[in-house]
């Protein structure tokens, strides 16, 4: 246990100078909680300069300085907030960032996270988030409810940043549930921010790029060629990086009982402003 905690303090220290280093040389970061639909977006970015630069699937912003080799490119970083630092000190560390925050509803990103822990996870990832490794067999409610990293810190995380990116100079805050259901405006507003001299055809062929079900198969089939787009375990659909996406869907998974304590959850804890209760 001794060494499996050393491990874990080393790996979350050497996590925090890499990100550290990457948010300093940042132009942009697109700031979410885990499962909050940012993979889709990445994709739907990437589709536009795929169109400018001709360039293939397996490659997605923010990972590899997609940027360094295409003039005109931002580097784009894709973060959360655990740095290592506290949130005032990393809200500082980017105010000469642009700032895109994407949220989504905190019922549907904790049940998504559940999946995702549940069943993509290393065992050595579940300690890092000093989760169980019962977390499948104690089931969605149990990890929703927790408090060390359940639906509570989603909310938490909610709360500051919506608050932080309304006082930053250059920011946008995007929810997904209205990009799925007004995906080209949403994008061409997204990306204009990113990139202004943005054209209609590159936003129409990015959001085909990103359509959902298509998105879905090439998983399913292994022809994206990325590593984070691929199922945890073959056959098994609630393993997949791209799960189901559905607005609302965390209901499927919980009981009536259960859904009210989350439904009460978000009404009493969350910024009424951002529309989820």
């Amino acid at each position: 246990m001794r060494l499996q905690s050393l491990q874990v303090k080393f790996r979350t220290w050497s996590r925090n100078r890499r990100k550290l280093k990457k948010l300093e040389k940042a132009d942009v970061v697109i700031l979410r909680y885990p499962k909050s639909g940012v993979t889709w977006l990445r994709v739907m970015i990437s589709g536009v300069y795929r169109k400018r630069f001709k360039l293939g699937d397996t490659d997605l912003v923010g990972r590899s300085e997609f940027h360094k080799a295409r003039p005109g490119v931002p580097n784009i970083f894709v973060a959360m907030d655990s740095f290592g630092v506290p949130r005032e000190e990393l809200e500082r560390r980017m105010a000469g960032k642009r700032i895109v925050l994407l949220l989504r509803d905190p019922r549907d990103v904790v049940i998504s996270q559940y999946f995702s822990i549940s069943k993509r996870s290393s065992k050595i990832e579940r300690l890092v988030r000093g989760v169980p490794d019962t977390v499948e067999a104690d089931g969605p409610f149990s990890y929703a409810v927790n408090p060390h990293y359940g639906m509570i810190r989603i909310i938490d995380f909610m709360n500051y940043w919506s608050a932080a990116v309304r006082r930053h100079p250059r920011s946008i805050m995007v929810k997904y549930e209205t990009l799925r259901t007004d995906t080209e405006n949403q994008l061409a507003a997204v990306m204009k921010f990113i990139q202004p001299d943005v054209t209609a055809e590159e936003l129409q062929l990015a959001v085909s790029a990103g359509d959902f079900s298509r998105m879905k198969e090439k998983e399913a089939q292994g022809t994206f060629g990325l590593s984070i787009l691929s199922p945890g375990a073959a056959g098994d659909t609630e393993s997949f990086k791209v799960r189901r996406g559905k607005i609302g869907g965390y209901a499927d998974y919980l009981t009536p009982e259960q859904k009210n304590v989350l439904d009460e959850m978000v009404r009493s804890k969350l910024d009424q402003s951002l529309g989820y209760s």
